[in-house]
C-alpha cells in the first residue's frame, strides 16, 4: 500500500500556511515584473494582496481594476517589493541603513500602515549627528510624526555639532528656516549665521551657479531673517556678517548701530530683522543701586513693578539679603484681581534666591507689581539651621524696606524692552525668559 504524503497545512497555523504560500509561490494569480531589474518578476494573490492594502484592492477589484493578471512596476526595485510580499504575508520585515528609505517609499505607496511605523522605528533610533537633517526630511517627506518631533528635539539640542557637518546641508531651505526659526535653540546668532553662510555657498555649488551675496540671499530665502542680528557683539558682527555681504550696506549700517546704541534706528530695520531673544534664553535684570531717587517704605514687604513690550515669565528673584522667612508672594497686573502665588511654586534655591517652579507669567504691555511679605522673628530649630545654613538662630523683627524709582527704567534685551520702574532695597536680580 503506498505511503500517504503528508499534507503541508497539516500542522500550520493560519498565519503558517500564508507563510509558505508566499515562500513557495503556490496558488498565485498576479505577476509583478519590473523592467529596471532586467523585467525580472515575482508572484503575488490578489485576495491576500487586497486584505493587506486599500491601494492593492482598487488595483485588483476597484476602479483601478483593468483585470490584468501583469503589474508592471517601474518605481521599486524587486528585492524590495518581494520585502514588502514578505510583511503583507508575515507581518515580518528586516530592514538596514539601505533598505528601509526604500520600503518606507513602497509602504507608503501602497498603504501598508504598519510597515511604516516600523521603518519609521528604525529611523528614529538610528538618529544621530551625521543622519538627522536627512531624517528631517524624510519624515517631513512621508509624514512621520514621530520620527519628526524625534529629529527637531535632537536638533535643538546638538545644535552645534550637527551644523558642522555635511548632512547639514540636506536641509531644504524652508526647513532651514523653521530650524533657525525654534525659539528653544541656545543663544548663538553668530554660529547660525556661519552655518548659514555654509549652507548657501553648498546649495549655489549643487546648483552650478556663482556663489555671490546675491544668489546666496536668493538660495536660503526666508532663513536669513530668522536669525537675530540685533543679539550679536559687535566683533561677531564684524568678524562673521560683513565680510559676507550677505546684508545690504545700509542693512549692515542699521544693524551695527542698534548693537552699539541698544536703539533701533529711524528705518524699516525692525520690521525686516528679528531681534527677541530666543525663549531657551534666561535673562538677568540687574537692580541699578545708584541712579535712583527713593519712594516709599514699606513695612517686611518688598516688591518690584514691570513692564515689558513682549510676554515674558519670572522664573526666580534675587534678594540681596537672606534673613527672612518668605510669607507670601502675590501678583497684581493692572485691571486684574491680585493673585497668591502658593509658597509650595517657590523652591528657595540659595540663601537669597527664590525660584518659582511654575513661572509667574506677564502679558506684554500690562503693568505688574509683585509682592514679597516675609514673616516676623522667629525662633529656628537646631535642626532647621543645619539644613539651610544661611539661617540665623533668631531671625531679625519688624524690618522696613526702602523702595525707589529708578531713573533710567528701561532694560533693553535685544528687540525686548522691560521697564522696572519701582523696586525694594534688598532686590538685586530679576531672572525671566520670553514667554512662547
Amino acid at each position: 500500500m503506498a505511503t500517504k504524503t503528508k499534507d503541508w497545512r497539516s500542522e500550520l497555523t493560519a498565519s503558517g500556511c500564508l507563510k509558505h504560500l508566499v515562500q513557495e509561490k503556490l496558488f498565485t494569480d498576479v505577476k509583478f515584473i519590473f523592467p529596471n531589474d532586467n523585467n525580472e518578476s515575482c508572484t503575488g494573490h490578489k485576495l491576500i494582496l487586497s486584505m493587506r492594502s486599500a491601494v492593492f484592492e482598487a488595483m485588483f477589484y476597484g476602479s483601478m481594476s483593468k483585470g490584468d493578471d501583469e503589474v508592471t512596476i517601474s518605481d521599486i526595485d524587486k528585492k524590495t517589493f518581494e520585502m514588502v510580499l514578505r510583511y503583507v504575508y508575515t507581518d515580518e520585515l528586516e530592514v538596514d541603513g539601505e533598505t528601509v528609505l526604500k520600503c518606507l517609499y513602497a509602504a507608503k505607496k501602497y498603504c501598508i500602515d504598519g510597515m511604516v511605523k516600523l521603518c519609521s522605528d528604525v529611523l528614529e533610533a538610528s538618529v544621530a549627528v551625521v543622519n538627522v537633517c536627512s531624517n528631517y526630511e524624510h519624515a517631513k517627506l512621508y509624514e512621520l510624526q514621530g520620527l519628526h518631533d524625534k529629529c527637531k528635539t535632537f536638533m535643538v539640542k546638538n545644535a552645534t555639532e550637527i551644523l558642522q557637518d555635511d548632512d547639514f546641508f540636506n536641509l531644504t531651505n524652508e526647513s532651514l528656516a523653521d530650524y533657525l526659526a525654534n525659539g528653544q535653540l541656545k543663544a548663538d546668532e553668530a554660529l547660525y549665521f556661519v552655518a548659514a553662510n555654509r549652507w548657501s555657498e553648498n546649495e549655489c555649488s549643487k546648483m552650478k551657479i556663482e556663489k555671490s551675496p546675491e544668489n546666496k540671499q536668493k538660495v536660503l530665502g526666508p532663513a536669513l531673517m530668522e536669525i537675530k542680528f540685533g543679539l550679536l557683539s559687535t566683533k561677531e558682527f564684524e568678524e562673521h556678517v560683513s565680510p559676507t555681504r550677505l546684508l545690504s550696506p545700509e542693512e549692515q549700517d542699521d544693524i551695527y548701530k542698534w548693537i552699539q546704541t541698544k536703539k533701533w534706528p529711524l528705518s524699516d530695520i525692525t520690521n525686516k530683522f528679528k531681534s527677541l531673544p530666543r525663549e531657551s534664553m534666561t535673562l538677568s535684570l540687574n537692580v541699578d543701586k545708584s541712579n535712583r531717587t527713593e519712594s516709599r517704605t514699606l513695612h517686611n514687604n518688598s516688591q518690584f513693578s514691570l513692564k515689558s513690550t513682549k510676554a515674558i515669565q519670572i522664573t526666580s528673584v534675587t534678594m540681596r539679603t537672606a534673613l527672612y522667612t518668605l510669607s507670601s508672594v502675590k501678583v497684581n497686573a493692572h485691571g486684574k484681581d491680585k493673585v497668591d502665588i502658593t509658597l509650595s511654586n517657590i523652591c528657595r534655591q540659595r540663601p537669597s534666591t527664590y525660584e518659582f517652579k511654575e513661572p509667574i507669567r506677564l502679558d506684554g504691555n500690562t503693568p505688574v507689581t509683585v509682592s514679597f511679605r516675609f514673616q516676623n522673628a522667629t525662633e529656628l530649630s537646631a535642626s532647621s539651621s543645619l539644613h539651610e545654613p544661611w539661617k540665623t538662630n533668631v531671625l531679625p523683627k519688624n524690618v522696613n524696606h526702602k523702595h525707589y524709582k529708578p531713573f533710567e527704567c528701561d532694560h533693553i534685551f535685544g528687540g525686548l524692552i522691560v521697564s522696572c520702574t519701582e523696586y525694594s532695597e534688598f532686590l538685586s536680580t530679576i531672572n525671566f525668559k520670553i514667554r512662547c
